[in-house]
Order: structure tokens, then sequence, then C-alpha cells
């Protein structure tokens, strides 16, 4: 599991998380945008792709369909803020 994700998605991961444990539903891309700091969409979709990618969470194409996978769970637990 060693470099499975960066600083950066982590902190990603983190906004998915805190977002849907506040509010009970996934972020829309706005709101991923405001809560990391970035104006683009294309960093959000980065991210999210890398995400994915590593089996951390798994995206559908409706609109706030994420789900955190029991390893983006398990990473999620792990940080220390």
């Amino acid at each position: 599991m060693k470099n499975l994700i960066t600083p950066r998605q982590k902190e990603f991961l983190g906004v998915i998380y805190d977002f849907i444990k506040d509010t009970g539903y996934p972020p829309t891309f706005e709101e991923m945008r405001g809560n990391l700091g970035v104006s683009s969409n294309q960093s959000i979709i980065d991210l999210l792709e890398k995400l994915t990618k590593n089996a951390l969470i798994k995206r559908n194409t409706d609109a706030r369909s994420l789900v955190i996978n029991p390893l983006g769970c398990q990473i999620r637990r792990n940080m220390i803020y």
C-alpha cells in the first residue's frame, strides 16, 4: 500500500469523506473545487480518476454518485490532522 496515494489525493479523499459525513451525500464538482481550493474542473477530474484507478472510490456517471470504497475508508481513518 506504500505510495498508493499522494498527500494531495489524501486531502481530496478527506474533502469527499467530510462532505458525505456532514451532508449525507457526495459533493458536486463545484463543492469539491471550493473545498479543495482549486478553480479547474480538470483538477478535480484528474484526482477522481487517480482515486478510482487505485480503487479508493467508485464513480458512476450519475450526479453525486461517489462512493468511498473500504480501502479509501481505511486510508481515511489512518489520516492524521
